[in-house]
């Protein structure tokens, strides 16, 4: 492709999508490439009450679905996205062409009087959406409870003060992009969160068809990101799983060896299932799969079908 072509990135408009379209806007550049941000309305961003999760139709794809028509009709070249936001079965013709190094992926805590969550009172009202997020603070933390809370980074925050919630829990890589991570109060451990499939990954996404863009993303790619996301997608999708359902993944590496950790649990909490698995790049598909079946056969299947009712 000729360095003069210009690439028409599609993104959604909130400030933290916007961070993400440009970081990919200056990659491209670096690479001598102009590019030209887009963006474009989701049924996400315009739903600002309720649970995603009450639309079983589009639960898996309220953030990328309008963006991804656009690939298909030639309105735009590539989609960024918050790589969690991609549901696992993709649109046909379209692929992930790359996944730029990860963030830590890791939850992130903000207390409104600053207090981490095992200082704070008993009846605390936490502020958060995320049924993966609510089901296992509810295992660690019985007595809290929960309020929906939707909206960009800036809009949880400022609803936390005006709600008087004692504290919401956001994606701590989303709040250290947009230059907020002094309002962290703390990281939330793994042992007590795992973070959703691709949290804290940023994807690019673009037709099959067209190579020259694919072979300009390859440069954007981080090898060691994209095989442990593409190992939590898979654990995911063989656990039929969304971002509407409690299912956490998270695949690390350790040297040549990834180290992969899955849960599964009830929304209330009171059923708790999770597995660890070590893999590398020979055998990571087969490992994968059995992780997920021995999470269903433990009882994960009955906890989901529960939850699907």
């Amino acid at each position: 492709m000729k360095k003069d072509t210009n690439i028409r990135i599609g993104t959604r408009g909130s400030a933290l999508a916007l961070w993400q379209a440009n970081y990919i806007s200056k990659s491209l550049s670096k690479l001598g490439v102009k590019s030209e941000i887009i963006i474009i309305k989701t049924l996400g961003d315009k739903l600002t009450r309720g649970v995603l999760s009450q639309n079983r139709n589009r639960g898996k794809s309220f953030f990328v679905k309008e963006i991804e028509d656009a690939l298909l009709n030639y309105e735009i070249d590539i989609a960024v996205h918050s790589l969690k936001d991609v549901p696992p079965d993709m649109p046909d013709g379209l692929i992930l062409a790359a996944v730029a190094k990860r963030e830590d992926p890791s939850d992130a805590y903000i207390s409104r009087k600053g207090n981490f969550l095992d200082h704070e009172k008993r009846k605390s009202i936490i502020g958060t959406s995320s049924p993966r997020r609510i089901a296992q603070l509810k295992h660690f933390y019985p007595e809290f409870s929960f309020m929906t809370l939707r909206g960009n980074v800036e809009t949880r925050i400022r609803k936390m003060h005006e709600l008087k919630l004692d504290g919401i829990v956001l994606a701590y890589a989303g709040v250290k992009r947009l230059g907020r991570k002094e309002e962290i109060t703390k990281k939330i451990p793994i042992s007590v969160i795992l973070p959703a499939a691709g949290q804290g990954a940023i994807a690019v996404e673009c037709r099959k068809k067209d190579r020259k863009v694919i072979s300009i993303l390859k440069e954007l790619n981080d090898r060691r990101t994209s095989i442990a996301v593409e190992v939590e997608r898979r654990v995911l999708t063989k656990l039929e799983g969304g971002c509407q359902v409690p299912v956490g993944v998270l695949a690390r590496w350790r040297q040549d060896t990834l180290l992969v950790s899955a849960v599964i649990a009830s929304l209330d909490g009171k059923e708790y299932l999770k597995e660890k698995s070590v893999m590398n790049q020979n055998n990571w598909k087969k490992k994968c799969d059995d992780l997920a079946e021995l999470l269903l056969n433990r009882g994960g299947r009955a906890i989901l079908k529960s939850i699907r009712k």
